[in-house]
């Protein structure tokens, strides 16, 4: 079945690391959904016509169990009570989590493998059980996304359990070698290579679509003796080492001098998925 976080969710999650625009810990409620739900766009939500006494369900921050190899889990009960004799019926297709009990942002979403009938005259009762709802987001794939500490992190600030914080320093690192999920790519070695200076928010565009583009290209040192072939970049929270961020992919280039390596402005590097 599709699920994952909204365009929506995404945008405010990537605002608030580039340091673009924070997003304070949201309060989420789970709505039911009579169309198809996307990351890109919202279903129809039932109304309280077809489902007599439907409201929004609230849930718990403290009910989900913690973001871990990129999943949290809701560990429980959401109920909708009983559907009352004056309901219209319709048919529930998949659910959404917005940050709000009308309204809102659309953070989350997920069209169900089965649908499930609403009658007509009322007597469904709607529920999903402790457990049954799975938050996921995709980790570093083939040198590409988020790695591990980051998607636990958006996964504990997007499901109103544990705020993400100040957005953290970002550096940008060139790789001979993918990343994984946990580990940044081998760096380059070419002569003078260092990472970039920190990039501020000002080297971001807004978030739009789920995804991130620099607002302007963003330069490595120039390359002044021995080479490197670079085929990926990485961003990390620290000038060395420290923690990885998110990972790409780029056409495969050899560095040598007098080359100064550079990703051009509008150039998308993080995206959520």
């Amino acid at each position: 079945m599709a699920s994952g976080m909204a365009q929506t969710g995404a945008n405010k999650m990537l605002d608030t690391l580039t340091g673009k625009s924070a997003y304070s810990l949201p309060s989420l409620y789970i709505a039911l959904c009579t169309s198809t739900t996307s990351a890109a766009s919202a279903g129809t939500e039932i109304t309280v016509g077809q489902y007599q006494t439907y409201a929004r369900q609230a849930l718990t921050g403290s009910s989900w169990s913690g973001g871990s190899a990129g999943s949290t889990t809701y560990n429980a009960l959401l109920d909708f009570g009983t559907a009352g004799g004056s309901s219209t019926g319709t048919t529930v297709t998949g659910f959404e989590l917005w940050d709000a009990s009308s309204g809102g942002v659309r953070l989350w979403y997920e069209q169900l493998a089965t649908s499930v009938p609403v009658a007509s005259g009322g007597g469904t009762h709607i529920t999903f059980a402790s457990g049954q709802i799975v938050a996921t987001l995709s980790l570093v794939s083939g040198g590409v996304g988020f790695a591990t500490t980051y998607i636990n992190k958006f996964l504990d600030h997007m499901t109103g359990k544990t705020t993400f914080g100040s957005a953290p320093t970002i550096y940008g690192a060139l790789t001979t070698a993918n990343s994984t999920a946990t580990t940044l790519g081998t760096e380059a070695a070419y002569t003078s290579y260092t990472r970039t200076a920190q990039l501020t928010s000002s080297a971001f565009n807004s978030a739009s679509g789920g995804a991130v583009t620099f607002a302007s290209k963003v330069d490595w040192p120039a390359a002044t003796g021995s080479s490197s072939t670079v085929i990926g970049y990485g961003f990390c929270d620290a000038s060395s080492a420290g923690n990885l961020i998110g990972a790409g992919t780029i056409t495969s280039v050899v560095i040598s001098s007098p080359l100064v390596p550079e990703i051009a402005a509008s150039t998308t590097v993080l995206q959520i998925s």
